[in-house]
């Protein structure tokens, strides 16, 4: 085959960013290119590429098109095949529905947007455009999860009862500062609800609701969510989020994730069935798809598997391979649902000054951490229930709950609460 011909029948991708998480999106799709799958890194938005001109060099002398501004990326129509877009919360929707209505499949990074009705607006601009809008959860990218969620479905276990997430996930104070819109409720008047539940964990529930799913290519049905949403940062949303959400499915999910802990574990994953329980680390040395899912010490999944690189998937499902595992916005929405549940069942409550520590790193960086916020995620792993139900955390407070099954749209009057 001829090298016109060999280019043609690649995926050619533009990322929007030069900084931050499109230089993940630019790394994928390079090392994709660089082990002989058919994708191309084609273009990229190098804005302000003065922030890092040494990447844009080297994007340069590969042969990869920068250009300044996004309508001059959108205009490339003819040498494109996908936009994905690493970009804030706050753009989703503005710069999604853009590229969908400019006649491109859109891979934007998860969560898909903060208010419930700006997700139902972007799939509308999904179906207006004919176009497939892919969401960035990863893990539903991997033929492991599928498989996981087929033996799910036929049983294997006995019918799905509870499923319980905990992730102990510190972040340090710069984590809170590195843009306008984290640790926001809301930016420049767009809904955001940053928090583990809606970025750095956001992948761990939406997983929770895919598994939990009825059917294999759809997540669950969220009925009712109790919440509850602590912060110890000087932040306006939460960095301690504990949940519980009853499906439709039948399906009760405990999920709990904080950032103000000292030390890293997880996210732990437990499935109770009605015969066995499934459970997984995703912290460990090798990552869940390639150890599986332990079964009552034996493995449940492929011990072999490898992770599958998100952008060969959308290559592969773009040039018609349908059947391939990929995330869109009909998996992703649940997640999104959830989190606006979560926000609207509960205000986020300033944990006492007496229980929160400040820890300098060597860096300077400072870790703001809660006394104790270790042992109480453990006991919420270990016994299934939320943070007021673990009984160590006196500065907590029962759940506030709210049913899901008609919220179509969240207002900032119902997250802006004292």
């Amino acid at each position: 085959m001829n090298m016109k011909g060999e280019k043609m029948d690649r995926t050619r991708f533009g990322v929007v960013g030069i900084m931050g998480y499109s230089r993940s999106h630019i790394g994928q799709i390079l090392a994709a290119q660089d082990s002989g799958q058919p994708v191309e890194l084609t273009a990229v938005l190098a804005y302000m590429r003065q922030n890092n001109e040494k990447l844009a060099l080297e994007l340069e002398a590969r042969g990869v098109k920068l250009r300044d501004g996004y309508e001059e990326l959108l205009a490339m129509k003819d040498s494109l095949d996908c936009i994905t877009l690493p970009v804030g919360i706050p753009l989703h929707v503005p710069m999604a529905a853009r590229a969908l209505e400019a006649g491109f499949p859109v891979y934007l990074e998860k969560p898909v947007t903060g208010a419930i009705q700006d997700a139902d607006a972007l799939s509308m601009a999904e179906k207006a455009s004919g176009k497939k809008l892919f969401i960035g959860y990863q893990l539903c990218f991997q033929p492991i999860i599928w498989e996981l969620k087929r033996k799910l479905l036929a049983g294997d276990i006995g019918r799905v009862k509870k499923m319980v997430v905990v992730a102990e996930w510190p972040r340090s104070r710069s984590y809170f500062n590195r843009n306008q819109w984290a640790g926001k409720l809301v930016a420049n008047g767009t809904i955001v609800l940053d928090s583990p539940m809606n970025n750095a964990c956001a992948h761990y529930i939406n997983l929770a609701l895919f598994l939990a799913g009825s059917e294999p290519g759809k997540s669950a049905v969220p009925v009712s969510v109790q919440a509850e949403l602590y912060r110890a940062n000087e932040i306006e949303s939460a960095d301690t989020v504990s949940s519980r959400i009853i499906t439709g499915e039948g399906v009760e999910i405990v999920w709990t994730a904080s950032h103000a802990c000292e030390s890293t574990k997880g996210p732990l994953i437990r499935i109770e069935g009605e015969k066995k329980s499934l459970s997984v680390d995703y912290a460990a040395k090798d990552k869940s798809w390639k150890t599986g899912f332990s079964m009552e010490g034996e493995t449940f999944l492929p011990d072999d598997a490898r992770p599958v690189n998100p952008f060969v998937q959308v290559a592969r499902w773009l040039k018609g391979e349908r059947d391939i595992p990929v995330c869109g916005i009909e998996i992703a929405r649940a997640q999104t649902l959830v989190v606006n549940g979560v926000h609207k069942a509960a205000s986020v409550l300033k944990i006492p000054g007496e229980y929160i520590s400040e820890n300098t790193r060597p860096d300077g960086d400072v870790q703001v951490s809660v006394a104790g916020m270790n042992d109480i995620l453990d006991q919420c792993y270990g016994k299934g229930c939320m943070i007021s139900e673990t009984g160590l955390a006196k500065w907590s407070s029962a759940p506030s709950e709210t049913d899901v099954r008609n919220l179509s749209m969240l207002e900032i009057t119902d997250i802006m609460k004292s």
